[in-house]
C-alpha cells in the first residue's frame, strides 16, 4: 500500500509505508525510424514532413509532441504524454506514414525497447 504519492507531468513517484522509492514514467516515446541508412535521400524529407504533421496534428492539446527533427534526419521521436494516449498516437502516427508511403520504408518502435507493429 502506498503511504505517499506525488505526481508530475512526467513520473509519478510512490512512497510506500517502509520509505521505498518507486518511479513510473508517465510518458512514452515512440521512434519512428528509416529501416536502411541508404534510403535517406527523399525518404529522410518525407518523414520530416510526417514528423511535421504529428506535431501540427497534436500541437496544443498536450498529448504528444515531437522535440528533435531536423532536415537530415533518419530518425524522429514522438513523445506521447500519458500511457493512456499511445494508442490513438500509434494510430495517427500510422496513417500519416501511409499517406507519405512509408510503411515499407520505416520502423516505428517504443524506445523502451518493445516493438510496435508496423503500419
Amino acid at each position: 500500500m502506498a503511504d505517499f504519492i506525488f505526481h508530475t507531468t512526467r513520473q509519478c513517484f510512490i512512497f510506500d509505508v517502509e520509505r521505498n522509492l518507486t518511479i513510473f514514467p508517465l510518458m512514452r516515446t515512440i521512434r519512428i525510424s528509416l529501416r536502411s541508412a541508404s534510403e535517406d535521400g527523399d525518404r529522410s524529407h518525407d518523414l520530416r514532413n510526417v514528423g511535421e504533421e504529428i506535431h501540427c496534428h497534436f500541437l496544443g492539446k498536450g498529448i504528444a509532441e515531437v522535440p528533435d527533427m531536423d532536415s537530415g534526419t533518419t530518425a524522429i521521436h514522438v513523445v506521447v504524454s500519458a500511457t493512456r494516449h499511445l494508442g490513438t498516437v500509434t494510430a495517427f502516427v500510422r496513417k500519416a506514414i501511409r499517406r507519405y508511403g512509408l510503411s515499407e520504408f520505416v520502423q516505428v518502435t517504443r524506445v523502451d525497447g518493445s516493438d510496435l507493429p508496423n503500419p
